[in-house]
C-alpha cells in the first residue's frame, strides 16, 4: 500500500481553500487545489479523479512544490510529510 501524503499546517484548511479560489492562473490554482485536497486527508487516488491529473504528477508536484507569490514561482513554501 502506498503511503499516504500529510500536508503540515503551513496553511490552514481555510487559507489554501481561499487561496485556490482566489487563483487568477490556472496552474497557480490547480496546484492550490491538489494541496488543499490532500491538506484535507484525500490519498492521491482520490485527488487524481477529481483533479484529472496523474497520481505520479501529484506525487512530483508534493515533492518539488511550486506556488507563485506575487508573480514569482517559489519553491516549497508548503510543508510536507509522507506517513
Amino acid at each position: 500500500m502506498p503511503k499516504r501524503i500529510k500536508i503540515e499546517e503551513h496553511l490552514s484548511l481555510d487559507e489554501l481553500e481561499i487561496r485556490y479560489r482566489q487563483a487568477k492562473e490556472g496552474v497557480e490554482r490547480t496546484h492550490y487545489q491538489i494541496i488543499w485536497l490532500l491538506a484535507k486527508g484525500l490519498g492521491t487516488k482520490e485527488v487524481a479523479t477529481v483533479t484529472g491529473y496523474s497520481r505520479n504528477w501529484i506525487y512530483e508536484l508534493v515533492w518539488g512544490i511550486t506556488v507563485s507569490v506575487q508573480g514569482h514561482w517559489q519553491t516549497s513554501v508548503i510543508k510536507i510529510k509522507v506517513v
